[in-house]
């Protein structure tokens, strides 16, 4: 079970792999520094838990933090189940 972030230009990053409780730990803090947005794409990740979730609430809290606009996209249908199920559509503009 692994992770990645990779950058593909601009602001802009990949997200792959499995998001859970043993790979998020790997991709905190995240791609904020010198950042002013970031856009997250999704579509690479194979499967989440609640973990995943975290992280990416964490994401979303420290980029409002550091005034980064962060955006994301095709977001997988197990993890957008759970950000519905959450109560979070707003955070993750759903």
């Amino acid at each position: 079970m692994s992770a990645e972030i990779k950058p593909t230009g601009n602001g802009h990053y990949a997200i792959t792999g499995e998001l859970g409780f043993d790979t998020v730990s790997a991709l905190y803090p995240g791609p904020f520094t010198g950042e002013s947005g970031v856009q997250l794409d999704l579509s690479g990740v194979t499967h989440t838990d609640s973990a995943g979730l975290a992280l990416l609430v964490q994401w979303a809290h420290d980029a409002h933090r550091r005034d980064v606009k962060i955006g994301f996209s095709n977001i997988p249908g197990q993890l957008a189940a759970m950000i519905k199920v959450a109560e979070l559509e707003t955070v993750f503009g759903l």
